[in-house]
């Protein structure tokens, strides 16, 4: 039932009684209980998907700055495609973006529900994190500025050039990182042979970690390995990106 509003006077009717307070409290605590059920029951939009990486729901045909969206996705067309999103049922539609201004694919919004708001260009998630998969690698970025990248670098090398006590393969680049860095806080690498009886194996570097480099490492054993013996060498990094 809607509210019926009272008009109030100085001096006349209506009065200041029970049944006129109480119905102002009727009106608080029946609007209270439909906003929390908005909240609950509502609260996601549910899109629908359009060609390509494009999705649509129909609210309004004005877009407003700083408008936040939440919308449930559906899976994607095509979920490679990038992700666009539609509030006029398709008529005009925006990028869907991280928080850096990356451009999302599909595959990143589809089947999930996600906030989005209008930064008056395009459609920003407010997801606090983000990951991506590339041919360095994979990197994990942060809205605090915050990222980190990991690599997996397999490899068949020789470890026979004697130096000392210790045998040393040749000089192993690393390649370069799944996204780079403005600064680097640390990085640790791990090697794990395919064979077995090595006395011990590690590495040492020749090149450090570069902001878009993983640098160069050479094996090493306490005894020779003559035959070409395949290697992986996992790569672990933090920074920042901003």
């Amino acid at each position: 039932m809607a509210y019926t509003k009272t008009t109030w006077a100085n001096g006349i009717a209506p009065a200041i009684n029970a049944t006129n307070l109480n119905n102002i409290e009727t009106g608080i605590f029946n609007n209270d209980a439909a906003i929390t059920n908005l909240d609950n029951v509502t609260k996601y939009i549910t899109a629908t998907a359009g060609s390509n990486g494009d999705f649509k729901i129909n609210i309004s045909n004005i877009l407003a700055t700083n408008m936040i969206l939440y919308v449930n996705f559906p899976a994607a067309t095509t979920n490679t495609a990038n992700a666009r999103i539609s509030i006029d049922d398709g008529t005009t539609y925006k990028n869907i973006k991280f928080f850096d201004s990356t451009q999302t694919i599909a595959s990143e919004v589809e089947s999930k529900k996600k906030t989005l708001y209008y930064d008056g260009t395009d459609f920003i998630l407010t997801d606090y994190e983000y990951s991506r998969t590339n041919a360095n690698g994979r990197f994990i970025k942060y809205k605090d500025g915050r990222l980190t990248n990991i690599k997996v670098v397999s490899t068949s090398v020789t470890v026979s050039s004697a130096d000392g006590n210790i045998y040393k393969s040749g000089t192993i680049d690393l390649g370069s990182l799944a996204a780079p860095f403005t600064s680097i806080n640390s990085s640790a690498f791990e090697i794990v042979a395919s064979g077995t009886g090595f006395v011990w194996c590690g590495y040492y570097y020749q090149y450090p970690v570069t902001t878009t480099s993983w640098g160069r490492r050479i094996i090493v054993s306490g005894a020779s390995i003559g035959s070409a013996t395949s290697f992986s060498i996992s790569c672990f990094a933090t920074g920042m990106w901003n």
